[in-house]
């Protein structure tokens, strides 16, 4: 009954989106438009990128002092956008040329060749799109650049992180709690656990070499229409640049979202793992979202790529013995799972395996008591 009934929803959402894009493009009624290049991925041999076309929004840079009422306009215009489908977008990568056209909900991907003469000692690359259809009311061309993170082979491993409430307080086992956090506040006010993006920088930078060569993966739950935000949320704060796999929460033919929260993380460290050759990584995550679960998973569906696991304990009791539980069996399987209380307690651990400098253990620790 349920199925038949999404399949009914799912269908009647795709004929009126068909007829009233069919309108709007007949009668010109598109607004300026604008290109969102979400950060790619990949290895020496292939790469994987994202974007998505949509009406300009005029969203405004964070400020500490926005009132609510300016954050929840802010927050309503990010959901209240307005998708380009069926558009073609040319992506120029190395010199070669990749056609793509816009899916229902405007988004775009490429799967980029990786030329064998690439500068290894870059860590970013740039990658150019532009519209290729005369639509909406533009100044010019639609053009937009974007990044592909391709370690070097200096990388000692990469790290993938969850984001709500284990970077940003988010409260995320509360619905109520949660929706207060993302509506009401912004990237200015909005705030991450004490010493993480000192954490971040010294994971980045590794332990052995004294420079910044270790990639950072940043998989959430949250929806693609945060994206800005947590852009500047991370550069507000300092946090080491990197990826976002998001998600995307329209419904679809079978579910009312189109992946579950589960599945949607799994798939996602599952595609850095397969675009990122041999490289081993250490995840981060915390008791709240089934991140033990996920990450266990992770262990046993990739030997030999996992280093180590740190789980952010911000879950009561009552998870305390899942949680530990799921890490005896990670443990068992030769991968060391830690549940911290905090930053710094991640930090010792991952100072003591080599995989930070005792220089920023230290700055750490400053971090920690100056955080907020």
């Amino acid at each position: 009954m349920v199925n038949s009934v999404l399949k009914g929803l799912y269908q009647l959402e795709q004929k009126f989106n068909k007829a009233r894009w069919a309108y709007i493009r007949k009668h010109n009624r598109l607004g300026q438009l604008v290109i969102h290049a979400y950060r790619g991925f990949g290895d020496t041999e292939k790469a994987y990128v994202k974007g998505r076309l949509l009406e300009k929004r005029n969203i405004l840079p964070a400020r500490q002092q926005d009132t609510t009422w300016q954050n929840v306009k802010a927050m309503y215009k990010r959901f209240e956008s307005n998708e380009v489908p069926g558009a073609l977008i040319q992506a120029t990568f190395k010199g070669k040329q990749y056609e793509a056209y816009t899916d229902e909900d405007g988004y775009f991907e490429f799967h980029l060749e990786v030329p064998k003469d690439l500068d290894q000692e870059e860590i970013w690359h740039t990658v150019e799109y532009v519209l290729l259809e005369d639509i909406g009311r533009n100044d010019g061309p639609v053009t937009a650049s974007g990044f592909i993170k391709i370690p070097t082979d200096q990388a000692e491993f990469g790290i993938i992180s969850d984001v709500d409430d284990t970077i940003l307080k988010t409260e995320a086992t509360s619905l109520f709690r949660m929706m207060r956090h993302t509506f009401t506040r912004n990237a200015s006010t909005r705030l991450p656990f004490k010493g993480v993006a000192a954490f971040y920088r010294a994971l980045h930078m590794g332990g052995k070499v004294d420079k910044y060569k270790n990639p950072l993966y940043y998989v959430s739950s949250s929806p693609w229409n945060l994206y800005d935000m947590l852009e500047e949320f991370w550069e507000l704060n300092e946090i080491p640049a990197g990826p976002f796999l998001l998600r995307d929460i329209g419904f679809s033919r079978d579910n009312f979202v189109k992946t579950s929260h589960l599945s949607h993380k799994l798939e996602q460290i599952e595609k850095v793992l397969s675009f990122t050759g041999d490289l081993p990584f250490i995840l981060i995550g915390d008791s709240g979202q089934k991140d033990p679960e996920i990450y266990e998973r992770a262990v046993a569906d990739f030997p030999g790529r996992i280093k180590a696991i740190y789980i952010r304990d911000v879950t009561r009791k009552r998870r305390d013995a899942q949680v530990v539980q799921i890490g005896k069996k990670i443990n068992d399987s030769g991968v060391e799972m830690l549940y911290v209380q905090d930053t710094e307690m991640a930090a010792r651990h991952a100072l003591e395996s080599g995989f930070i400098l005792q220089d920023y253990m230290k700055e750490i620790i400053r971090e920690k008591a100056k955080d907020k």
